[in-house]
């Protein structure tokens, strides 16, 4: 190898790292706002003289568990200033103040509406399908009966009431109906019709 694809490889090398590092540079506050703001903030509080906030982020989290079940941060006795348990108050306070509370409760509302619709509408299902059933059965009923010659399904049809003879009729084809029809006497055809057409 010589010097010309040394330099050449050391370019590709070197050339990428420093890309990176000046677009990070420009890019951080973009990225990591919070902090940002945080690092921004700590360095004027040094320019006017004033200790810099704690960093939130370094605080160590115990597995134990404060009254409303939420984990309570571990604080390094070293390092705890009247700013730090500000920051920690703020939290507390953002926590239960949470302006979303409301939201979730709406929406939690919402659920069990819905939840509640969908068990109506399940049990509409389980009728409907009950009553399909029942439809069925009679529509299977219906052709038994009017198998039948006219001149043996006059007398059962006459001892039927109209409500019956009416979803019979309903119940029936085209040529099942014209069958019911001339199998009645025309009083009770006449009246099975006003029914209907009602």
């Amino acid at each position: 190898m010589d010097k010309g694809d040394i330099i050449k490889l050391a370019g590709l090398l070197i050339v990428p790292v420093i890309v990176f590092t000046v677009a990070m540079y420009f890019l951080y506050p973009v990225i990591s706002k919070d902090k940002y703001e945080r690092i921004a903030e700590n360095f004027e509080r040094k320019q006017n003289g004033l200790p810099p906030l704690p960093d939130v982020d370094s605080l160590v989290v115990s597995d134990s568990l404060n009254v409303d079940g939420e984990a309570k941060p571990e604080i390094n006795s070293d390092t705890l200033t009247v700013d730090m348990l500000d920051a920690i108050l703020a939290q507390q306070e953002v926590k239960q103040n949470n302006p979303l509370k409301p939201v979730v409760d709406s929406l939690n509302a919402v659920i069990a509406n819905l939840e509640k619709q969908l068990e109506e509408e399940k049990k509409k299902a389980s009728s409907l399908v009950e009553e399909t059933k029942n439809q069925e059965e009679f529509a299977v009923r219906v052709k038994s009966l009017l198998n039948l010659e006219e001149n043996e399904l006059a007398p059962i049809l006459d001892k039927m009431s109209s409500k019956q003879l009416v979803k019979l009729y309903n119940s029936g084809g085209s040529t099942q109906r014209e069958k019911i029809l001339r199998s009645l006497n025309s009083e009770k055809a006449a009246r099975l019709m006003t029914e209907v057409m009602l």
